[in-house]
């Protein structure tokens, strides 16, 4: 598992949208959890001291696969009919783990 990359992407939902925000996490990975093999683990979680952001985790097996993340259709029909009216900001980092 050394080569395993994690994703960290955090996004500051516009106001009354973070509802509408998470469900449409939970439609987008229920797909990468069924179509990429490649993506390990996924996680969506809700900051406890600000109720506008949500952060999605995403541990992938290579950076090959997690490259390939952002080629699929789905993630980019996610991306630009979804993101611009539902996010204020989106922050992202890359993690791999301490030799």
């Amino acid at each position: 598992m050394k080569n395993t990359l994690t994703c960290i992407v955090r996004f500051l939902a516009k106001e009354g949208k973070v509802t509408e925000l998470t469900n449409q996490f939970e439609q987008l990975l229920s797909l990468v959890r069924e179509k990429e093999s490649g993506c390990v683990k996924s996680s969506l979680l809700s900051n406890k001291n600000n109720s506008q952001e949500v952060c999605l985790m995403l541990n992938f097996t290579n950076y090959e696969e997690y490259r390939k993340h952002f080629t699929t259709d789905y993630l980019k029909e996610f991306v630009e009919n979804h993101v611009p009216n539902l996010v204020e900001k989106i922050d992202q980092e890359l993690y791999s783990p301490i030799q």
